[in-house]
């Protein structure tokens, strides 16, 4: 197979050229002509390369609109999302602040805070499993367990006496 099969062009020998474009004294002029001559035997851009015009082309009809309204209602929607799980998370100061003070008076305040550490890792946790879910299609069902489970589990938060009921009902059910 040579070069000519596979449609590249060798490149020119400096023998090939003109006489007068290999001597120290040659114009600018006669260089350019030199270039035109070569020039004459290169394929063209079009026929190197047929699918860069189409993919130019194509790129500029691309024309991204917004979405229009259902766009915009997921943004919202994810927004609202969002706002109440890390607003329940990121006001675990103002708990651990009243299980010190009236439910949990005996249990250090290093130990209370494990309720909260644990509640704030575990909302990402879940994110390598639920994250391929979401991706095949399963978003409605995914968010509407979590959310049960996050409604029952701040249900069962009012019931607790013990550290242990605290660490298991908001520690572990809320964070996941």
């Amino acid at each position: 197979m040579t070069d000519r099969d596979v449609g590249v062009m060798p490149p020119p020998v400096l023998n090939d050229l003109p006489s007068h474009a290999s001597s120290p004294t040659t114009t600018f002029a006669e260089l350019k002509a030199t270039m035109d001559d070569l020039e004459k035997g290169l394929p063209s851009d079009e026929d190197v390369m047929p699918h860069e015009a189409e993919a130019e082309a194509a790129h500029a009809k691309a024309d991204f609109p917004d979405g229009g309204l259902r766009a915009w209602l997921v943004v919202v929607g994810a927004m609202c999302t969002t706002f109440t799980t890390f607003g329940f998370v990121n006001s675990w100061g103002i708990f651990q602040e009243y299980y010190q003070q009236h439910l949990l008076k005996q249990t250090p305040p290093s130990n209370i805070a494990w309720i909260g550490s644990m509640q704030y890792a575990l909302i990402f946790l879940p994110g390598i499993l639920v994250g391929r879910l979401f991706d095949l299609g399963y978003f409605r069902s995914v968010l509407m367990s979590s959310s049960a489970l996050l409604v029952f589990s701040t249900f069962l938060v009012a019931e607790c006496k013990e550290y242990w009921q605290f660490l298991l009902c908001q520690g572990f059910a809320a964070g996941v």
